[in-house]
């Protein structure tokens, strides 16, 4: 599992905790929302069946009450064009709502008060009304007598008591199963979920704390050594660096070693090339102490035919001056010559004249 998670690029590894912590509290919250949901429909009950039943009944209480109230106004001989029609409007609406509760209610026993109401209320109802006739008609002492007693032994107050504490004990028995559901099942379990959720969340976190922070300093340390040992000069291009994984720092890894590769045989072939170029180097000094000495066997050659020819130089000057001396010679012995045969010319022609 760990070489699985090792594999997986830095998005994953950072993104697949948070999945987990975020599933985690998606479930918590759930679990939570499904506790709340139960307690919900029960009080829901209550808010949208219960408080309006007995919001009906309380309505009914005060429609039957201001009917009374303006019965016996109509008795007492107060002046006022609406009572009538107040006494009839509020008898009919108490009416109405009670009718309204006995279609609402889902108990036998609420219904059975309905029921019994209606008988009730029908009486009280014909009472009242004959009442308000007698006062009409000027017997207001008798409609007072018969209002204040037998009008009032049969006003429906005390169904009216019954049904609001049914509909009490109903609300309180709702809510009482509510708290018993919520303090009995569902807190226990929501508790065990929650401790659950966050037991795996903190060994999640632990393991992030613990493990994960190593899945990518230990590659890059070793990684940074390395290229550190080549920095300094003292790397042994021969070591490759491990790789542990294959997310990005495996394959940076991997392109490091193959670099390490290129470079080593780089190197190599420098350093084939270097012996090589040593050796002719060697080679290059070998022949040129060979030129030296031909240049300096030259020089000397050079020297002595310097020499030669200095001395051959005197020679021919002495030369051109033994020349010189001879053409001067030369031409005395000439100009002796013809002065010879000028003579033997002279001595010729002497001669001629002595013959």
């Amino acid at each position: 599992m760990l070489s699985v998670f090792r594999d997986l690029s830095f998005r994953w590894k950072l993104t697949l905790p948070i999945l987990i912590l975020a599933a985690l509290f998606v479930v918590l919250g759930l679990s939570a929302f499904w506790a709340v949901s139960k307690v919900e429909s029960r009080l829901v009950r209550v808010s949208t069946d219960l408080l309006p039943r007995s919001s009906v009944v309380l309505e009914a209480d005060r429609d039957m009450y201001q009917a009374l109230a303006a019965e016996r106004a109509i008795i007492e001989g107060v002046v006022s064009s609406g009572l009538d029609a107040e006494h009839t409007d509020n008898m009919q609406q108490a009416s109405d709502r009670i009718a309204r509760y006995a279609a609402a209610t889902k108990t036998p026993e609420g219904r059975a008060l309905a029921d019994e109401f209606a008988r009730a209320f029908a009486v009280w109802k014909a009472t009242s009304i004959e009442n308000v006739r007698l006062a009409r008609s000027g017997d207001a002492a008798r409609a007072s007598d018969s209002s204040y007693g037998q009008g009032y032994e049969q006003f429906s107050r005390a169904l009216i008591n019954k049904m609001t504490e049914l509909i009490n004990q109903q609300a309180e028995a709702e809510a009482a199963e509510a708290e018993a559901a919520e303090a009995e099942a569902d807190v226990a379990a929501s508790h065990a979920r929650v401790t659950v959720v966050l037991a795996i969340g903190a060994v999640v976190c632990f393991l992030m704390i613990v493990f994960f922070p190593g899945l990518i300093t230990n590659p890059l340390r070793e990684l940074l050594q390395r290229i550190r040992d080549i920095a300094d000069g003292e790397g042994d291009l021969t070591r490759r660096v491990v790789v542990h994984s294959n997310d990005e720092l495996g394959q940076l890894s991997k392109a490091f070693n193959a670099f390490l590769e290129q470079l080593q045989g780089l190197i190599r072939d420098v350093a084939e090339s270097t012996l090589q170029v040593a050796s002719a180097a060697e080679q290059m000094s070998a022949i040129a102490e060979g030129q030296e000495k031909l240049v300096n066997e030259q020089y000397m050659a050079v020297d002595q035919v310097s020499t030669a020819a200095t001395e051959m130089s005197a020679a021919i000057h002495e030369v051109a001056d033994n020349a010189h001396s001879t053409a001067d010679a030369a031409r005395e012995a000439d100009r002796q010559g013809h002065s010879a045969s000028d003579v033997v010319s002279a001595t010729m022609n002497d001669l001629r004249r002595l013959a």
